[in-house]
């Protein structure tokens, strides 16, 4: 069986070497549609639903229901610590078994801050967050793409490599057995960081007793992060002299030395296609701002229901590459080019209820418009990838015991509509169901804590494709399996200057 943590391959080394670097760009590491992340508290993170909520985190997810606070200031800072294992399962026609590929994401720092002022009929708030990104990603032994290269690389070397032996054979009457190669490696390395934060300003206004509105604003910052190399690229076998374990490039090289001018320029092009892809260094980032008008509705009939409903139009974002010192990864990069990485608008519809003083439970619809979203992030290509817009429900339920502590729990599914065309190794998205619990804790009269945990589930998927290697005619089945989970640790401080 192949080593797992290589790959090469002669004529298309340039292209094979960024699938390695560009992985998961976009995507969301926990609650949200595609792109966006909703999971913007310690009180989300217990609850699992927050769409009609009064409290400070409202600033995010009912800014129109914050007129319902006691004139004063509020203050919420939140910070996440999560976790995602992606699990890719390859089977190629040209792979001795199936092959699996773990992808780690671990931010320990994934923050939100909340402010909010209420004065008479009015309500301003903020609010600072990670909107979109997955953190750091980083994938221990390379993906199906490198595997899939390396299965490819030896019919290919072998079939190139068979007329040079069968020339020197009937030259010498001795097989050289130049195109016995049977094993690979190299040693790469890369990281890929993508954080989107936005920065919300709310104005909320109170019409009546029992509605209110607010209107909002996000200013997004799209930033994707790449930094890699591939070094250490090695080629074995054993060939008339005996074992040999070299550079690909040196090895056609030697060979080129070996067998005189006349078989040369059959080599020539593989050479020159290795010479090109070796020794690749990348450092670039990608950078881009973009705005999400915020609209809501908040009606109150009572002291023990609420209902809220909130929009937000999609975001416009386009981020423009740079590339660092010349690093382009050998053309992968391309200095001022620019990536389509627009969000979706979302509409978010909810309820909280007090059947008592001691219980309260919360419901919510999310319906994200991904349809019209050019997911391809390429303005020339035009790739269907979505078959109907995703949706989300939630529901959250809490205890209180006494004055001081509140237990909760909640429960989010989610159901994607993307279509096989958008899932790949480097994003996909998956049916899953997240349930979260946690505890509210009442400090003092000012001071709120909230600690919350949550774990996900995701329903494998599947997807079948065909390709044909390069300068190749005979096309390989592949069938490729997703699986992620997700892990999530929460915590907040509340800080109520004033009665809530």
């Amino acid at each position: 069986m192949q080593p797992l943590n290589a790959t090469i391959s002669l004529p298309g080394m340039k292209k094979f070497i960024f699938i390695l670097i560009f992985v998961c760009l976009t995507g969301s590491i926990f609650a949200g549609g595609l792109v966006t992340n909703t999971n913007q508290s310690a009180m989300f993170t217990r609850f699992q639903c927050r769409d009609a909520t009064i409290d400070v985190d409202a600033a995010y997810y009912n800014p129109a229901g914050l007129v319902h606070f006691s004139d004063g200031f509020f203050f919420s800072v939140n910070n996440l610590t999560l976790g995602e294992v992606d699990l890719i399962t390859s089977d190629s026609d040209n792979f001795d078994e199936p092959q699996e590929y773990k992808g780690r994401v671990i931010t320990p720092i994934f923050p939100a801050v909340y402010a909010v002022y209420k004065t008479g009929r009015f309500a301003f708030s903020g609010g600072v967050n990670l909107i979109g990104g997955r953190g750091s990603a980083k994938y221990e032994t390379g993906l199906p793409s490198f595997e899939r290269k390396i299965a490819d690389l030896i019919p290919y070397m072998r079939t190139n490599l068979e007329p040079v032996d069968q020339a020197v054979t009937d030259v010498s009457g001795s097989d050289p057995l130049y195109s016995n190669i049977t094993d690979y490696e190299l040693t790469a390395e890369y990281t890929i960081r993508s954080f989107h934060p936005g920065l919300q300003l709310n104005m909320a206004y109170m019409i009546n007793d029992y509605f209110s509105v607010a209107t909002g604003l996000r200013l997004v910052r799209g930033k994707n992060t790449y930094r890699g190399s591939l070094t250490g690229i090695n080629i074995s076998g054993t060939n008339a002299d005996g074992y040999f374990k070299m550079d690909p490039a040196d090895y056609l090289r030697e060979i080129a030395n070996t067998v005189g001018d006349t078989l040369v320029p059959s080599l020539e092009n593989a050479l020159d296609q290795v010479e090109l892809g070796t020794n690749v260094v990348v450092d670039a980032v990608e950078v881009g701002y973009g705005f999400t008008p915020v609209i809501s509705i908040d009606y109150a009939p009572s002291l023990y229901t609420n209902w809220a409903l909130k929009y937000e139009f999609k975001t416009r974002l386009s981020l423009q590459t740079e590339v660092i010192n010349g690093k382009d990864g050998g053309g992968r990069f391309v200095d001022g080019e620019e990536i389509i990485a627009d969000m979706p608008a979302m509409l978010s519809f909810g309820l909280t209820r007090r059947p008592s003083n001691r219980f309260m439970y919360y419901a919510g619809i999310h319906y994200y418009f991904d349809k019209p979203i050019d997911f391809d992030g390429s303005k020339d290509e035009i790739i269907d990838m979505i078959d109907k817009n995703s949706y989300e429900l939630a529901f959250g339920a809490e205890y209180k015991f006494g004055n001081a502590i509140r237990l909760s729990a909640g429960w989010l599914m989610v159901r994607p509509g993307v279509n096989k065309e958008y899932q790949s190794e480097r994003r996909y998205s998956l049916p899953s169901n997240t349930l979260g619990g946690g505890v509210g804790l009442r400090l003092s009269d000012l001071v709120d804590l909230n600690l919350g945990v949550s774990y996900t589930l995701y329903k494998k998927g599947e997807k079948e494709y065909s390709y044909t290697p390069e300068n190749t005619t005979s096309s390989v089945d592949v069938t490729e399996y997703y699986d992620t989970r997700t892990f999530v640790f929460a915590v907040g401080l509340d800080f109520l200057f004033g009665e809530n």
